[in-house]
């Protein structure tokens, strides 16, 4: 969703840390509303949403090399 913050926990401690700006340029744009985060040779991560209206999600072990859709509570 648009404004929604993405943390990526790697398997070594590190933070990644994404702002998800699209969908600003509107359906019809031909924008893809993926954020895609590269996290090297990691097997699985943790990924923490703070959605634009506060509300939190998160999804622990999703493993990499897929697509998944974090879905607002």
């Amino acid at each position: 969703a648009l404004g929604a913050r993405v943390w990526v926990q790697l398997p070594d401690g590190r933070v990644l840390l994404r702002d998800a700006l699209v969908g600003a340029e509107g359906i019809a744009s031909g924008v893809s509303p993926t954020l895609h985060i590269g996290v090297g040779d990691a097997a699985a991560v943790n990924v923490l949403v703070r959605w634009p209206d506060g509300g939190w999600s998160r999804a622990d072990g999703l493993a990499t090399g897929s697509t998944f859709v974090i879905v607002h509570n």
